[in-house]
């Protein structure tokens, strides 16, 4: 769940970069601001990540291999296995006891998500504005080059 999230923020604002780049005025200030809600975003998720990665599973992994190389018999390996299983378990939350922390965690990957809807929508009212923006600056320039300054209603309305 947690690369999905991940994934899912970094194609996203690589393609906003790509394709509305060079947008300025207040639309830029909008995507600006996304920018740093989904740096935020990411930066958490890295958190979590690292905390998972380095915090629990190899220091967890470490006290496996010990007891692993110190066993003297498949017995000892099972009860290490479940003693690191039961470790990690703990360390990553997954108990009843920690229940209401794991909820928060799924509840901020699951409105990471939820962002990433509404992102995607803002981005296609964004690249349909711009679109709509250089028709006119096109249009504008093109009367310019023919001698006919500004726009009309007709222009207006398209």
């Amino acid at each position: 769940y947690q690369r999905r999230v991940r994934g899912r923020i970094w194609g996203k604002t690589a393609t906003w970069d790509r394709t509305l780049s060079h947008i300025v005025g207040d639309i830029r200030n909008f995507r600006h601001q996304i920018n740093i809600i989904c740096s935020e975003m990411q930066h958490f998720i890295s958190q979590v990540q690292y905390y998972i990665n380095f915090e629990v599973l190899e220091c967890s992994w470490k006290e496996l291999e010990t007891a692993v190389d110190t066993a003297e018999n498949l017995d000892h390996i099972i009860e290490a296995h479940k003693r690191f299983l039961g470790i990690v378990s703990e360390r990553l939350m997954l108990n009843q006891e920690h229940l209401q922390v794991l909820t928060k965690l799924y509840a901020n990957y699951k409105n990471a998500i939820n962002f990433m809807d509404v992102y995607d929508k803002a981005h296609e009212v964004l690249k349909k504005n711009n679109t709509i923006r250089e028709k006119r600056h096109d249009n504008i320039r093109l009367k310019s080059k023919q001698g006919d300054w500004g726009i009309n209603a007709i222009d207006e309305a398209a």
